[in-house]
């Protein structure tokens, strides 16, 4: 049986000890990293906040309601439009039997349909153009969820 030296019995017990202090210092270091994080907002609009003489908090304008702002608004849907018969939730073949099929239609992906093992029906949408109308934009599942009024719109993409 061979006999170890004081110094060859000892290193197992460093090595595994020094591993252990170089593993609980790199934890150490990555905890304090993550607690200095902080995030900041340079979006000012939400402390532009004014107080009514009856403590009702009102917002600013926002970039739909300046002035010159010539992108359409979700408007409210007169009730002579054909859109004032479609709701949100319906599905693009009830809406296309209710008001008709529309001038154009125009499928794209969004952003989300990038983002790996996302299975949601965000993935995709498509808008329904109708001229004088404005667009109807369904997801992936073609349900409704959104109705754009735009009186200006050509029916084309």
């Amino acid at each position: 049986m061979m006999k170890l030296n004081e110094a060859e019995a000892v290193a197992p017990f460093l090595w595994k000890t020094g591993r252990t202090v170089l593993t609980l210092l790199f934890v150490g270091i990555l905890a304090a990293g993550c607690s200095q994080v902080t995030t900041t907002s340079t979006d000012d609009s939400h402390s532009k906040k004014s107080v009514s003489p009856n403590n009702t908090q009102s917002s600013s304008p926002s970039a739909s309601q300046k002035e010159g702002d010539s992108k359409p608004s979700k408007k409210e849907v007169s009730a002579g439009s054909k859109f004032s018969k479609v709701s949100k939730g319906m599905s693009y073949y009830r809406v296309t039997n209710t008001i008709g099929e529309p001038t154009d239609i125009h499928s794209y992906r969004t952003g989300k349909a990038w983002i790996p093992y996302y299975r949601g029906s965000d993935r995709r949408r498509k808008e329904a153009y109708y001229k004088n109308e404005g667009r109807l934009v369904f997801n992936a599942r073609n349900t409704l969820i959104e109705i754009i009024v735009d009186k200006s719109e050509d029916g084309y993409r």
